[in-house]
């Protein structure tokens, strides 16, 4: 897929501006990345906050059978993971299920996947946000990080490089569904418990294929549950 860049300063949010170019007649592949936000947008309502270097940006996968609906935000985390490997390093570098991805213990990387008909068929606008440099001060009770620390020389558009790098290698690649599910598994950390409609307080273990994750119940068992009952990750 041949991407066209659109870097911008501040916007509103780039999950919205990349609506706007592709009513203006910007093909599929296009990217936008700004350095700023004034109403970024997590997933379920959630405010997203950015402070110093933050790789903001916001590009189109093609739905269909080639890229099913359950692949796009665990796609999206592992680009988000990779890219923020190229800065930091592996070490304390993890994915939190289904898509955060933490530096020692602190969020620095986010993703939302929203569903909207362009080009005349479906098509998912993912939006990424990742601290480069310098962390924001979050309302919430959460603890946000970011790969280096405040003033270092890093950029906001090698590390959007290294998303897009990512995210078409796994589109070309012909197998791509094992390929993800081992990709996820490999940067996935544990310790850490989501709630179940049927069986309460459970930690995420591993994928089990796109659309199953096995899990560790509190009785000490595992089993397979649909990763849909432990995540709500695209907007229509």
């Amino acid at each position: 897929m041949q991407r066209v860049w659109i870097e911008l300063d501040e916007v509103t949010s780039t999950m919205d501006v990349i609506r706007d170019y592709v009513r203006d007649g910007y093909p599929l592949g296009t990217v936008v990345l700004a350095s700023a936000q004034t109403s970024g947008r997590g997933r379920r309502g959630a405010h997203w906050a950015n402070a110093g270097t933050a790789c903001l940006m916001s590009f189109l996968l093609p739905a269909g059978d080639a890229l099913p609906l359950e692949a796009v935000p665990l796609l999206a985390g592992v680009a988000a993971f990779d890219a923020a490997a190229k800065v930091c390093g592996h070490t304390g570098l993890s994915i939190k299920f289904p898509n955060d991805v933490l530096l020692n213990g602190d969020k620095v990387a986010g993703v939302l996947v929203e569903h909207w008909d362009a080009f005349g068929a479906p098509v998912f606008v993912v939006g990424i946000g990742i601290n480069v440099a310098d962390a924001p001060e979050l309302q919430t009770g959460y603890v946000a990080g970011a790969l280096v620390p405040a003033g270092s020389a890093a950029s906001s558009r090698n590390v959007a490089d290294h998303v897009i790098t990512t995210i078409d290698g796994f589109l070309e690649t012909a197998a791509m569904t094992p390929a993800l599910v081992d990709a996820w598994n490999a940067r996935h950390c544990g310790g850490y418990w989501r709630h179940h409609p049927s069986f309460g307080k459970v930690s995420i273990v591993r994928l089990a294929g796109l659309s199953h994750v096995v899990v560790l119940l509190p009785d000490g068992t595992e089993r397979s549950v649909s990763a849909a009952s432990l995540m709500l990750d695209v907007a229509h």
